[in-house]
């Protein structure tokens, strides 16, 4: 099936669940701090997008929220540039408490998803282990490491898209000749709306999920966190009632050269709206405010506490964290600087990133 939108061709797709998918490509603005963007593309994501794929840097996520006791749980599977996982319980006026572990190996599963073990434990103890996989039909996450422990199961209820790839700037594979290969990025969310069930224990403590609102997505691609080929990437997936969200991800492309300042114009992305058996995918535009100005080791790193997105198909939502972000924290995937937090409700989970300044 064929419409027309705005000028543009629209897709309408069924995947393997009964939904509606449009997909709308619309120009966005380039300038000259960046290459010429090109138009995403857009696809209903399905499950084999969630196995392993080439690239520089991968990492799988996993996010339940309960809005009821203002509680989220997020689950961070990271295989390349190094390997390791984070399940990370947070809870309001309360520290953050964290199940993971570093120096991993990545296994290859045989269904959708990643899998991890440690490779170096102390003699006597058994390794820490992690894995997301898909069976049954549905997203199992599996942890231990120590004392602590996490199952919980994410059975999806409507598929997102896989959008892209974002073309970078060139990535850097070598050093000495140095050698570069184009950057790219992927984006693919499997469950933009689902259920999650299941418990995380950490330090004795015990934490029961039932039905939660989940969402789980995966991102690979020729890119680094910490190499400025973009700047200042926003992230944010908020589910104002079961069954419904609203999900954005972009980024401003760069030709490779360091940009402090943010420019609404260079952003490149899409808006995501799901309700009920509708599923909407566009190119945005964004609007972002409220930047605020947080140092980190002498360097200043801009964060805005409102993202404003809009595009016809889907309509025009705001994103926000709760409480504003008040500084760069440790809850990035790897190298980025950032800041990442529960959204405003806790309904829903929102980031701001962009590489460390260079030589920082």
């Amino acid at each position: 099936m064929i419409e027309r939108a705005f000028g543009y061709r629209c897709c309408v797709t069924r995947a393997l669940v009964p939904m509606l998918v449009i997909l709308v490509v619309l120009p966005l603005a380039s300038g000259s701090a960046a290459p010429a963007s090109r138009p995403l593309k857009m696809r209903p994501a399905v499950p084999a997008d969630d196995y392993s794929k080439p690239g520089a840097t991968e990492w799988w996520q996993a996010l339940a929220f309960d809005p009821r006791s203002r509680t989220v749980v997020r689950a961070v599977f990271l295989s390349r540039p190094w390997a390791n996982f984070r399940v990370t319980v947070l809870r309001r006026n309360e520290p953050a408490t964290v199940l993971g572990s570093d120096g991993m190996a990545v296994s290859r599963p045989s269904s959708p998803g990643v899998a991890m073990v440690g490779t170096s434990p102390p003699p006597g103890v058994e390794p820490p282990r992690a894995s997301l996989r898909f069976t049954g039909g549905r997203y199992v996450i599996d942890a231990r490491s120590g004392a602590g422990a996490a199952h919980m199961e994410i059975v999806p209820k409507r598929a997102g898209p896989t959008v892209g790839p974002w073309h970078l700037g060139p990535h850097q594979t070598a050093w000495n000749p140095p050698a570069f290969v184009p950057g790219s990025r992927t984006w693919s969310a499997p469950v933009a709306t689902g259920a999650a069930s299941g418990w995380v224990e950490i330090d004795g403590r015990r934490l029961n999920l039932r039905k939660w609102r989940a969402y789980q997505d995966h991102t690979w691609g020729q890119f680094s966190l910490a190499e400025s080929n973009w700047v200042h990437s926003d992230f944010a997936v908020v589910s104002p009632r079961p069954g419904e969200a609203w999900i954005l991800n972009g980024l401003e492309v760069s030709d490779g050269k360091y940009r402090t300042q943010p420019n609404d114009h260079l952003w490149q992305g899409v808006l995501v709206h799901v309700q009920g058996k509708r599923l909407v995918t566009c190119a945005a535009r964004v609007h972002r405010s409220g930047w605020t100005k947080p140092i980190s080791s002498g360097w200043f790193y801009l964060l805005p506490d409102r993202v404003q997105a809009r595009c016809g198909r889907a309509g025009s939502f705001a994103f926000r964290p709760d409480g504003g972000f008040r500084g760069v924290d440790g809850f990035g995937i790897a190298q980025e600087v950032g800041g990442s937090k529960p959204a405003r409700g806790w309904n829903g989970w929102i980031a701001h990133a962009t590489p460390p300044v260079p030589n920082s």
